[in-house]
């Protein structure tokens, strides 16, 4: 059976930056979505905040950055759009679990989609603690 996840950026980040914590488990989410056993599901503004986050906190050229962003889009994740229902769920979730919306989305995402979803963000883990879908990174 194929196991969807809904990995936020934090969890994406980790497969190319390799000296992090918690970079191993991510890796090894990775792997399982490359040998078919799980299917990665995002919120399509995913990818600018990934390369936002490349483009400005790392040191990278443009040229490795586009190039890294590239990749992370042919990987095939299902990408969606944010729609009304799901705005509507992450605007309920970040107000009743202090969260920013964006985070919340990812979690709205995982909740409609019957997901998991996975943090590598210790607060917005423990925030999320009661959710039964949601998933610290570092406790896989």
């Amino acid at each position: 059976m194929v196991e969807k996840i809904v990995p936020d950026t934090s969890v994406i980040l980790k497969w190319y930056l390799q000296h992090e914590r918690l970079a191993e488990q991510a890796m090894s989410l990775r792997d399982a979505y490359f040998n078919g056993q799980s299917h990665m599901i995002a919120p399509d503004f995913m990818v600018v905040e990934f390369a936002n986050i490349l483009g400005h906190q790392l040191e990278m050229t443009n040229e490795e950055v586009k190039a890294t962003v590239q990749g992370l889009l042919d990987m095939g994740f299902e990408w969606i759009k944010p729609e009304k229902s799901l705005m509507d769920s992450a605007i309920g979730i970040a107000r009743n679990f202090n969260l920013t919306v964006y985070d919340a989305l990812f979690v709205s995402l995982a909740k409609s989609h019957q997901a998991r979803f996975i943090t590598a963000d210790e607060k917005t883990a423990r925030n999320l603690q009661n959710m039964d879908f949601v998933f610290f990174l570092g406790n896989l």
